[in-house]
């Protein structure tokens, strides 16, 4: 899924539902002539997939570490190396979260302010009904964030634990002694990978939502 950022700039370079010229929609006043945007939406997106990349290169350094016929020492440091990457992309997930919370607030703000000067009822109920909808989707993806967040937490957490462990014990009966960790770690790697999905899927709403009112924008010119 990739998000055209002319798409995002066309539909956010008038106002909320900007079907008309916009001294049609706002009775002969002129609009305002800069819009928020959510170009942050695009980052998230990218950030997604990074970051379930990183959770499937950290277990799979995780599972090489029970292997039989390998070099312990560079297993582990390949381990380490994961789990340090693994902790970049969760600081970067954070805040990819927080700037499209912060842009959406933002664009919300605009529309529902642009939306009460449209004059004509049916065009100004059409509008708030869209922002109702972008509303529920961005309260959507927030939701899903502290849910992925508190899942991602607790992965990182187990696979420093491990880590540390480790550090002082990488024989195989130190190993086999953990085992059910290593089963732990993987089984919360792919609750995070889930949430991750359902993120995308909501993510993907909003998009197509922009893009589709792009398409009406580039219809006036």
């Amino acid at each position: 899924m990739k998000i055209s950022t002319l798409a995002l700039t066309a539909a956010l370079a008038v106002p909320a539902l900007g079907v008309m010229p916009a001294c049609n929609m706002l009775g002969g006043k002129a609009a305002p002539t800069a819009a928020p945007t959510i170009t942050s939406a695009e980052t998230l997106e990218g950030q997604l997939d990074r970051t379930d990349a990183a959770v499937v290169s950290s277990l799979a350094a995780l599972d090489r570490l029970r292997g039989e016929e390998i070099d312990k020492s560079a297993a582990f440091e390949q381990y380490t190396t994961q789990v340090a990457e693994m902790k970049a992309d969760q600081a970067a997930f954070n805040s990819s979260a927080a700037e499209l919370k912060d842009e959406g607030m933002a664009y919300q703000q605009t529309w529902m302010e642009d939306a009460n000067q449209i004059q004509d009822s049916d065009l100004r109920r059409t509008a708030m009904e869209r922002q109702m909808e972008m509303e529920d989707s961005l309260s959507t993806i927030d939701s899903q964030y502290q849910q992925t967040r508190q899942k991602l937490n607790a992965y990182v957490t187990e696979l420093t634990g491990i880590q540390t462990y480790l550090k002082n014990d990488m024989t195989p009966e130190g190993i086999e002694a953990i085992s059910s960790q290593f089963d732990d770690a993987q089984t919360k790697g792919d609750d995070v990978r889930g949430s991750l999905d359902k993120m995308q899927e909501e993510l993907l709403k909003i998009t197509n939502m922009l893009d589709d009112e792009a398409k009406k924008a580039n219809m006036l010119r």
